[in-house]
């Protein structure tokens, strides 16, 4: 399928539409207004007016209509405002965790990929200007895996730290609430594993391993 072709003007509008804050009682705004508007109808038709028998049943299933296009319409723009929210708030902690245990599932079916010198060069170059090995000490870079990512991030690529331990370099476009540039322990099911994130932009790194990584000096003490 070709793609759109945008102009200025079009990218312009679309601009403006997603710079647009969501208030957050506009649902039930416009369920007001459409059961005001509803009532408004009703109480103007002919049959109403009449307050016979036949004007009620004619007016009972005007109502039924009336109803269902109201429910309709109210429950297409709470999808509207949820898939909304859902698009642009940043991701919750949990989310990135349950994100994260999907691609440590999801390795287990993946063979590691040897790094060329080059490559092993400009990765750890590139963690540096992060800021995470400065924050991670006495891990080796071994390899990596391209992974499918999960329906909450846009791209997901595994290092091999060796160990059990593999750090996620992900982008998520949103961003992680409550994640910054230094490493936070996130809440963890698995009671073997633990797992710290940081971000920087769109780019958010996590870190997993064994627990007794803990013991081994390999992070730094305030993020324990």
């Amino acid at each position: 399928m070709s793609q759109p072709n945008y102009d200025d003007t079009d990218r312009r509008l679309m601009g403006a539409l997603q710079a647009v804050d969501v208030p957050a009682d506009l649902q039930s705004r416009l369920e007001r207004s459409l059961q005001v508007a509803q009532q408004q109808e009703l109480l103007e038709s002919p049959f109403v007016a009449q307050k016979s028998p036949a004007a009620c049943r004619a007016v009972s299933p005007l109502w039924n209509r009336r109803n269902a296009i109201v429910a309709a319409v109210a429950a297409g723009l709470g999808g509207i405002v949820l898939g909304y929210r859902q698009l642009t708030q940043p991701l919750s902690q949990a989310g990135l965790a349950q994100s994260t245990q999907s691609l440590l599932d999801q390795l287990k079916r993946t063979e590691w990929q040897k790094l060329t010198a080059a490559e092993a060069v400009a990765i750890k170059r590139s963690l540096q200007d992060i800021g995470f090995l400065s924050q991670v000490r006495g891990v080796s870079l071994m390899g990596f895996s391209q992974l499918q990512p999960p329906r909450n991030i846009q791209d997901a690529t595994a290092y091999d730290f060796g160990s059990e331990m593999v750090l996620f370099d992900l982008t998520i476009e949103r961003g992680v609430q409550r994640v910054s540039h230094s490493l936070c322990e996130l809440a963890w099911s698995r009671s073997d594993t633990i797992a710290y994130a940081m971000c920087s932009g769109q780019r958010t790194l996590v870190f997993a391993g064994p627990a007794s990584i803990r013991q081994k000096n390999i992070l730094p003490a305030q993020t324990t």
